[in-house]
């Protein structure tokens, strides 16, 4: 459903219907597909459908994203400083470069530019030893528009 947004809402909401409490495979993905569809409800859902059988990492990454995109900025904030920590110890790379890159959109939304633009600008260098294009693209966009003027 690449560039159907409303495509993408039929396969996320079918998958939801048909998913058992606790079945989400790859819930924080899920929930970022479905924040990506615009789909701000069915990731919201997708957190009750998953809570119970999801580590408790996996629902604050989840829960940090859906404060963010619901525009509560220091509710996110505090969830994505909550997980970024643990990320590093466990070593998931990708998702601490996730957790890091949303921090600083939150920090940019609350009028903390510099210290979001330094987290930013950390996660572009992960992203890039990933080889992440969007996710650099995404990046260097948020610092564009974080430059002094």
């Amino acid at each position: 459903a690449t560039g159907d947004a409303a495509g993408a809402r039929r396969v996320l909401a079918d998958a939801l219907d048909t998913a058992h409490p606790g079945a989400l495979f790859g819930f924080v993905w899920f929930d970022r597909a479905c924040l990506r569809a615009g789909a701000l409800d069915l990731a919201r859902r997708a957190i009750r459908v998953g809570t119970g059988r999801v580590s408790a990492l996996d629902l604050a990454v989840a829960e940090a994203m859906v404060a963010e995109a619901s525009g509560a900025f220091e509710d996110a904030r505090a969830g994505y400083e909550r997980v970024a920590a643990e990320l590093t110890r466990l070593g998931d790379v990708p998702e601490h470069a996730y957790a890091t890159t949303g921090l600083g959109r939150c920090l940019l939304a609350l009028g903390e530019v510099d210290r979001g633009a330094a987290l930013l600008r950390d996660a572009r260098e992960t992203w890039e030893r990933l080889g992440a294009a969007p996710r650099i693209a995404e990046v260097n966009a948020l610092l564009a528009t974080s430059a002094p003027s």
